[in-house]
């Protein structure tokens, strides 16, 4: 999976149009984020995560050891 993410943020073409999304998301910067295109794109990569890892075992023990994250 990881190998697939990284073979399409940095196809030709595709990686120019969501590098700076994908550094916002990675660096968990989208709070702080200007408005555009770039912040679209962390936010909608932080969607997907989420609900890619919503069933996986890791991310119930942290929502039993620490609570529900913030909205």
């Amino acid at each position: 999976m990881v190998s697939m993410v990284a073979r399409t943020i940095t196809a030709p073409g595709l990686g120019r149009l969501i590098a700076g999304g994908w550094s916002i998301f990675w660096n968990d910067l989208a709070d702080g984020a200007a408005p555009g295109s770039p912040r679209v794109v962390a936010r909608a990569a932080t969607t997907v995560a989420r609900a890619v890892t919503a069933a996986g075992r890791t991310r119930r023990w942290f929502r039993a050891t620490l609570g529900a994250p913030p909205s």
